[in-house]
């Protein structure tokens, strides 16, 4: 194993033979992208594109919903005790923790595994 680490070392791009192809981010936020590459499959790609979207994200965190082959941008904003929900760039609700569970107090997410995704989401990244 290590005779062929190093000599594939120096290899770069698609002559390393451990290529899975390249994530480009082509617009001025991390929701338009483009994965050129055969070697994952979309969920993968969409879970890589997730976790770069958390990551550069200081206030908010960003990720794709799926279903129905139609994929929404999700972007979810931290402020002092509440959470604002934004689907496509466009404001869609606010969320709170009242009585010991998150509760929409403005607005609404109609798609039940959404709101689940979301919570889900608040609750790995608060505490």
């Amino acid at each position: 194993m290590r005779d062929k680490y190093l000599a594939n070392f120096a290899l770069t791009g698609k002559d390393h033979p451990g290529f899975l192809g390249e994530l480009l981010f082509t617009g001025l936020d991390f929701f338009e992208w483009k994965y050129n590459g055969t070697q994952l499959i979309k969920v993968e790609v969409l879970q890589i594109v997730d976790c770069i979207q958390d990551y550069a994200s200081a206030h908010s965190l960003n990720f794709n919903f799926s279903r129905n082959q139609v994929v929404d941008q999700i972007r979810i904003e931290k402020y002092k005790g509440y959470y604002k929900i934004f689907i496509n760039d466009v404001y869609t609700a606010q969320i709170e923790w009242l009585q010991e569970e998150w509760v929409i107090t403005a607005g609404s997410i109609g798609e039940p595994d959404l709101r689940a995704e979301v919570i889900k989401r608040i609750n790995a990244n608060s505490g």
